[in-house]
């Protein structure tokens, strides 16, 4: 049985991110300072607070609470925890009610040709690993909006 063959290509995001904080969380920090990774628990507790959790949510939910994630939460408001609580509830709202049923919803909507049509000319997608071994998403230069305008363009 080939579990890939069989799984959404939603389903199968979705379980990858639910595994990627195992993965993520024991990679250094890219230049953390032991000041700014002391801010790193204050921050996972307040955004559970905020959320009326009581843990770090199984399943995909938790790449939201990697170290890195977190921390780019904080860079990201300046350092101020209150800010980057509110910003990243709103992100794993944003993804759980918005991104995975839209992409769900397009994997059952359309033809077989219209997504091989996007596969085909897509620039996104994780192609490689940083110097830590993240994951990192590259733009595929030739699979951007001008290879979709030249392939439907009359």
């Amino acid at each position: 049985w080939n579990e890939k063959a069989t799984m959404s290509r939603v389903a199968a995001i979705k379980r990858r991110w639910a595994h990627i904080h195992d993965e993520i969380g024991k990679l250094p920090l890219e230049d953390a300072t032991a000041v700014e990774e002391a801010q790193l628990e204050p921050l996972k507790a307040t955004i559970l607070e905020q959320m009326q959790l009581q843990a770090v949510p199984e399943g995909m939910a938790a790449h939201h609470f990697t170290r890195a994630k977190l921390l780019t939460y904080l860079r990201g408001r300046d350092w101020n925890i209150s800010k980057a609580a509110v910003r990243a509830a709103e992100c794993i709202r944003f993804v759980e009610e918005v991104v995975f049923p839209n992409a769900s919803s397009y994997e059952t909507g359309h033809s077989e040709e219209d997504k091989q049509f996007i596969a085909d000319h897509d620039p996104f997608g994780f192609y490689g690993r940083d110097k830590r071994g993240a994951a990192v998403m590259y733009l595929k230069i030739n699979r951007d909006v001008a290879g979709v305008v030249r392939e439907t363009s009359l």
